[in-house]
């Protein structure tokens, strides 16, 4: 059975707020094993999804950024590169057999880690 999910919240500036969906969906499935693996990669694209979204509304405020736009664009680029390393753990959880499963699915959660850290610092720039 795939792990029931509260919506995203949002936050008054409408960027959706990660950490509440997100984080919950993620400790649901964190240790999910072999046997679970399609209840495991349905809760994976959920929180790929609400995160891509919460990227999207981050990049929106891009034109209203009064800060140094040097820092806006690091940080997007090691955001962007986030994104593509849990894209990347994700194709390969999805050759995983049972003899690697553990090793791979923690491999994604490492790569959710980067992703979530990456956006937080992100977020920072925009977010008094």
């Amino acid at each position: 059975m795939a792990p029931v999910i509260p919506p995203a919240d949002s936050n008054v500036s409408g960027t959706i707020s990660v950490k509440t969906a997100s984080e919950q969906t993620w400790e649901q499935i964190r240790g999910y094993t072999f046997a679970q693996r399609s209840e495991f990669t349905g809760g994976l694209r959920l929180i790929e999804t609400q995160m891509e979204k919460s990227i999207e509304a981050l990049k929106a405020k891009r034109p209203s950024f009064t800060g140094d736009p040097n820092a806006w664009d690091s940080e997007m680029k090691r955001l962007d590169d986030a994104r593509i390393f849990l894209q990347s753990n994700s194709t390969e959880l999805a050759k995983a057999t049972s003899a690697n499963w553990d090793e791979r699915r923690d491999r994604v959660g490492l790569a959710w880690d980067r992703l979530q850290a990456a956006f937080a610092r992100a977020s920072s720039l925009v977010t008094p």
